[in-house]
């Protein structure tokens, strides 16, 4: 008898008019400006920020031996020989184009004895084509005039002054980016893989050459993790390539509210701490339901007196109960379109 009355108590307040009509939704996820979706703290990367992971702690320029490597800045750091003709650079890509032999554009640079992983993008119709360090240790590209990526890791046995972008035939030559840096200091300093999940000093120089690769692709996995506070043997590959596709679509302004998977996990994030109150409430709510129940126990009055004593407790309950299961149909609807609609949100 005890167990009806509660059952009939929990269906007057579910579908009463009130009660159905009461709920106001309280948490945010309305983004006027989408950038701010970058200054949002982020659980698992220690309550950082996208904008502060992804643009302020990279250590991808740290042992790198070029400037401008990547030619944003036009030409400025490199300079053009006698031999050498249409040198200039645009929307990031350089050329130029021999007149005679030994044409190159170079930066000096002091270059020790040390382990080093050079890379290269270029694109050329001559298999003369090359990055080197002062003529030696050449990356040469095949001459198929497409562009190819290149890459090598060398030790360095001598005391070397430049680096070349280099080439002995007539045709114009396009390099997108050239880097070269200094990997003994990153075995020195441990630096983590997250492709091999363990640090430079054990891995081998295939293992080097192929994280470098990684982090030539992806320059935001090159990240400072002390800075961070991360435990870089926790954080993959995968987590931060889901990341920064968030990032990378916010600052492309790329998202869909409707359906980015990432931007949801972001409402989530943003109302993490409410979330977690109303879970408390969840379990203090519980603990009064016992109550009620042992209250019905002994219950003497009439019906409408019990209603009446309790109705706020009751009303209460399961509006956190519905609030509860808006947010987490919000956060997962776009996810699992499949999921029937609830008549509770």
């Amino acid at each position: 008898m005890n167990k009806v009355l509660f059952f009939l108590l929990g269906i007057v307040f579910i579908f009463s008019p009130s009660f159905l009509t009461r709920y106001e939704n309280t948490y945010s996820y309305d983004y006027d400006d989408i950038d701010s979706l970058l200054e949002i703290d982020i659980l698992e990367l220690n309550n950082y920020t996208l904008r502060e992971v992804f643009e302020d702690t990279s250590l991808f320029d740290t042992y790198q031996l070029v400037s401008n490597g990547d030619f944003n800045n036009g030409t400025s750091g490199w300079t053009a020989t006698t031999n050498t003709t249409g040198f200039s650079a645009s929307n990031g890509i350089m050329q130029f184009e021999a007149t005679g032999e030994d044409s190159y554009i170079y930066q000096l640079e002091s270059i020790l004895a040390d382990k080093y992983y050079m890379v290269i993008r270029a694109k050329s119709p001559s298999n003369t084509f090359n990055f080197n360090l002062s003529g030696i240790y050449r990356l040469n590209h095949s001459g198929s005039n497409n562009y190819e990526v290149l890459s090598q890791v060398i030790t360095n046995t001598l005391t070397l002054s430049s680096l070349r972008l280099q080439t002995g035939a007539v045709g114009v030559n396009y390099v997108d980016y050239a880097y070269a840096f200094n990997i003994s200091t990153l075995i020195a300093n441990k630096q983590y893989s997250p492709l091999y999940k363990t640090t430079f000093d054990l891995m081998t120089d295939a293992e080097i050459k192929l994280e470098m690769d990684e982090f030539c692709r992806k320059p935001y996995l090159f990240l400072d993790y002390e800075t961070l506070g991360l435990d870089d043997l926790l954080i993959s590959n995968t987590d931060m390539d889901y990341w920064y596709n968030l990032y990378y679509d916010i600052v492309n302004d790329s998202v869909d509210l409707d359906t980015s998977s990432y931007y949801w996990e972001l409402v989530f994030q943003n109302n993490q701490s409410q979330f977690e109150n109303i879970t408390s409430t969840w379990q203090s709510s519980f603990q009064e339901i016992t109550e009620v129940v042992s209250s019905i126990k002994g219950f003497s009055n009439s019906l409408y007196d019990f209603i009446s004593s309790r109705q706020n407790f009751i009303f209460d309950y399961f509006e956190y109960i519905k609030k509860s299961l808006a947010i987490i149909g919000d956060i997962f609807k776009p996810r699992l379109p499949w999921l029937p609609a609830s008549p509770l949100y």
